[in-house]
């Protein structure tokens, strides 16, 4: 997903990021943190690999979502992004 654009190509097709969001939102539901985190990690290193992943949407989100967590997921959030900016989860 693009967080600079308000669309997305998705299968031939234009869809909100609204939508986007809550069709993920809908794949992961009752996914526990440790599973979220190994889907992330997987797609992440998907991303990567072809050369989709951009550091710089990834801050623009996390900078969105910060205010609505709390400390303690704040602190956890974090800690998953120096893992994501590692050369680890490559």
């Amino acid at each position: 997903m693009s967080l600079k654009n308000y669309k997305r190509s998705y299968d031939n097709e234009y869809i909100d990021d609204k939508d986007y969001i809550e069709q993920a939102l809908n794949k992961y539901k009752g996914y526990d943190e440790d599973m979220l985190i190994t889907a992330l990690m997987q797609n992440l290193r998907k991303s990567k690999a072809d050369g989709t992943f951009n550091e710089e949407e990834l801050d623009n989100f996390v900078s969105m979502i910060m205010p609505n967590l709390s400390h303690e997921q704040q602190v956890r959030l974090n800690n998953v992004i120096k893992i994501i900016k590692s050369d680890n989860a490559k």
